[in-house]
Order: structure tokens, then C-alpha cells, then sequence
């Protein structure tokens, strides 16, 4: 299990270098938006008026400037947090099934698809995919922690029905419902 645990973790560092926000990057937007705005301003009221409109000019691509540099951050960060969201629900908590994820989100089936899909065409989510067919998320670290989970097929004691468990786990027969546990 602790064996598990370090592959989770390095799994992590190796998704994606692209885990921590750019609050860097919105400050400095910021600062060029203001440094813009306030050249604007000096041109249009401040006391030496030339008829030059340099600062007007000056003022204005600083304004965009500082404004795209605010945009992509902020993009930037919701996916972040997307990220992490996913993250956590499919590597930490091993859900990989479409109906799984949109119950713990809360969200709707295209939602989910799409979020997904946007996560691993910008980079942050690799080495997995969405089988539609199968509504499921596959990949490498999926192949490889199903191949850890040890189950058994084992056979009803009611109806001798045979059925797959999970280790340590109960389950109810899928002919008859009584409860069939595989214990090592």
C-alpha cells in the first residue's frame, strides 16, 4: 500500500509541471494596468498638455497589455483549480468511471467530458483519456492501479451464481443479493 501511495506521489510531480498558480503574473497585469491608466490620465489631465498623443497611445497599449496579462492568469488559474479538482477525485480517490466523477462534482456528464477534455489538450492531465463508449477514464496510472487491486471471481452460497469481489470488500450477489465477501 505505502508502495502505491509513493507511485500516486510521484505520479503528480510528473503530470504536469503546471500546478501552482501565477499570482505573479495578475499582480504584474495589474501593475501595467494602473501604470497605463495613469498615463492616460496625465496625458488627457494633467498640466503640461502637448499635442502630442503619445500618452494617449502610451497609456492605451499598456491598458491591453496589463488587462491580457490579468485575462491569462485568471484562465489560467481556474484551470488550476480544475486540475486539482480532478486530481484529487481521480488519482487520490481512484474514480474511473464517468457516473463516479459527476456525483462527487456535482456536475452533468458534458460537463465533466468537457472539463476533462480541456485539461488534457492545455497539458495539465496526460497520459489519460475518455472512453465514450465505456463512459470510463483509462491510461496508465488507471491500468496500473487496477492491476493492484487483487479480486477474485468467487461463487454465491444461495444461488451458486459466480460473481467477481474486490478484496475487503462486500457486495451482493448480482442474481440473488445475498452478501459475498472475498477476505484474503
Amino acid at each position: 500500500m505505502a508502495k502505491l501511495i509513493d507511485r500516486k506521489k510521484e505520479l503528480r510531480r510528473s503530470e504536469s509541471g503546471k500546478a501552482l498558480k501565477k499570482k505573479t503574473l495578475r499582480n504584474l497585469g495589474i501593475a501595467v494596468y494602473l501604470l497605463g491608466m495613469f498615463s492616460w490620465y496625465n496625458q488627457a489631465f494633467g498640466d503640461d498638455y502637448s499635442y502630442f498623443a503619445v500618452g494617449y497611445y502610451f497609456g492605451g497599449v499598456l491598458i491591453v497589455i496589463g488587462l491580457a496579462m490579468v485575462y491569462r492568469s485568471t484562465r489560467f488559474n481556474i484551470q488550476v483549480d480544475l486540475y486539482n479538482k480532478y486530481y484529487y477525485w481521480i488519482y487520490q480517490n481512484e474514480m474511473f468511471t464517468l457516473e463516479e466523477l459527476c456525483k462527487a462534482t456535482n456536475e452533468k456528464e458534458k460537463q465533466v467530458i468537457k472539463e476533462i477534455n480541456m485539461l488534457i489538450s492545455d497539458g495539465f492531465l496526460k497520459n489519460i483519456h475518455i472512453n465514450l463508449a465505456d463512459k470510463t477514464i483509462e491510461g496508465a496510472f488507471v491500468t496500473s492501479v487496477r492491476e493492484q487491486i487483487l479480486r477474485k471471481v468467487i461463487r454465491c452460497s444461495g444461488c451458486g451464481a459466480r460473481n467477481e469481489v474486490v478484496e475487503n470488500e462486500t457486495r451482493e450477489c448480482d442474481y440473488c443479493g445475498r452478501k459475498l465477501v472475498y477476505e484474503k
